[in-house]
């Protein structure tokens, strides 16, 4: 267990070393006695901080008087920025009220997998030393269970940060694991992590089938609003991996979501790869499964622009129009066409697809799940086997430059491609939908445009893609 504790009183730091008696108990502690040197110490990326220990009454920095603004600006950075990490708050005379203000906007949650919330923040006062020390020595205790879940990759190599493996074991720990199993799912490009976990107990039976999404807090929690809007409310049981839980508390600033998938299930890009016209009719499936979602759905007038928008917002242009060169995308923006908007995956790679022995499909996944153009989904579907780089493995060499180019013109696009059905299905399931073919193009061309952020996307063929489409909206 990792402690810092902020405290300039040297004769409080002594006592609470031998209360906590670091030596004898598997406790490491960090001192820091100033604003300055706690908030360096919260900002460390690999500090990997257990709880937090916080006097009220510091100094901002050395040979400086304490005053309880600096204690606060230390609470107010760990709040902000390790929301997962327990905070206990030493007050004494002239600092109770304050502390007492403070908890009450304290929150709680399950830090350690124990199944029980409870609370992040704390106050003791400087003679509750006794307590304080009881129950440190409890989430010592609780910390050396969840490091004693083992974490089995066998022969994957999965590069998962230390608060990531902390998530799993809180997620296994509730679920009475003693082994938690991992192995990889190709995911997105976005800052999180797509993992499948079996938790087995110590019999060896399964205690928990899951897909872990792994990210920050406000990531977790975003997706989890998604979810509650836009997924559980409104498609079939059947059509979504329901949530099994979540983990927001334990591992600072990281968090994740763990979706209950039946087994075996295999990624669409799989599929594919597999049995080209097993994937063909699963985009049938998928059409129909996620048709709750457009039904009643009018057309409207739209610009272009405002299509890209939803994918890629304006403040990040700047960093891609060097990339689209001799191409005139901003009077392409400028177009207006029919489109239908409504609730949309907005990540629908092959990835984001779990196909079951029935081809029944399963999503997961939900982070962007969100309102925009009806033909997203098809449309991304089509194009992450171009534009994702798990999709660039199924496809091979696949398209040329050339006819990624004319995505559009569908015939000479498929050529060479043995998932041609595949890539057709998809084309017309957008056809289907959208409110013409305009909508169409200016999907594919906002797409590519929102892939050009990833360096592991192939940006030849994105730019290419992009190019057919801006040809097309202005002709």
């Amino acid at each position: 267990m990792r402690i810092l504790a902020v405290e300039d009183d040297l004769e409080f730091r002594e006592a609470l070393v031998a209360a906590l008696d670091p030596d004898n108990s598997g406790i490491a502690m960090v001192f820091a006695g100033n604003r300055d040197e706690a908030i360096a110490a919260v900002r460390e990326t690999d500090a990997g901080w257990d709880l937090i220990i916080c006097d009220l009454r510091i100094p901002a920095e050395a040979g400086t008087s304490p005053e309880v603004e600096h204690g606060m600006a230390v609470y107010g950075t760990v709040v902000a920025e390790l929301p997962g990490t327990p905070l206990r708050i030493l007050s004494a005379f002239g600092t109770f009220a304050l502390a007492s203000t403070v908890m009450s906007d304290a929150r709680k949650d399950d830090a350690f997998g124990e199944g029980l919330d409870k609370p992040m923040i704390r106050s003791y006062e400087k003679y509750q030393l006794v307590e304080l020390a009881a129950e440190v020595r409890e989430m010592a205790d609780a910390i050396a269970a969840l490091d004693g879940i083992e974490v089995a990759t066998g022969p994957e190599h999965l590069e998962l940060s230390d608060p990531e493996l902390r998530v799993i074991r809180v997620h296994a720990r509730r679920q009475s694991g003693a082994v938690a199993r991992l192995a990889p799912l190709a995911g997105g490009l976005s800052a999180s992590t797509t993992i499948r976990v079996l938790v087995e107990d110590e019999r060896g039976a399964r205690t928990s089938t899951v897909v872990a999404k792994l990210g920050s807090i406000d990531r977790v929690s975003d997706e989890r609003g998604r979810f509650n809007r836009h997924i559980a409310p409104s498609l079939g049981a059947t059509a979504f991996a329901p949530m099994a839980g979540f983990v927001t508390a334990g591992a600072g600033r990281t968090g994740g979501l763990f979706y209950s998938v039946a087994e075996p299930s295999t990624p669409l890009f799989g599929v594919l790869r597999d049995d080209p016209d097993r994937a063909m009719r699963v985009v049938g499936q998928l059409e129909e499964a996620l048709a709750p979602w457009r039904t009643g759905v009018p057309a409207s007038s739209t610009r272009v622009g405002d299509i890209r928008r939803d994918l890629v917002p304006d403040e990040q242009l700047a960093s891609l129009t060097s990339y689209l060169g001799g191409i005139a995308w901003e009077e392409a923006e400028d177009r207006t066409i029919q489109a239908r908007g409504c609730t949309v995956h907005g990540d629908l790679h092959g990835a984001n697809v779990l196909v079951l022995p029935n081809e029944m499909p399963i999503l997961i996944d939900y982070g962007r799940t969100g309102r925009t153009s009806v033909a997203v989904d098809p449309m991304m579907l089509e194009l992450s086997l171009l534009l994702h780089p798990a999709g660039r493995a199924v496809a091979g060499a696949w398209p040329s430059a050339e006819q990624a180019e004319h995505w559009i013109d569908l015939d000479d696009y498929v050529q060479g491609f043995p998932g041609a059905t595949f890539v057709r299905a998809c084309r017309q399931w957008a056809y289907r939908v959208a409110a013409g073919d305009r909508e169409v193009f200016a999907v594919g061309y906002a797409y590519a445009f929102r892939q050009l952020l990833f360096d592991r996307t192939d940006r030849d063929l994105a730019v290419a893609v992009l190019r057919g489409a801006v040809a097309r909206l202005l002709s």
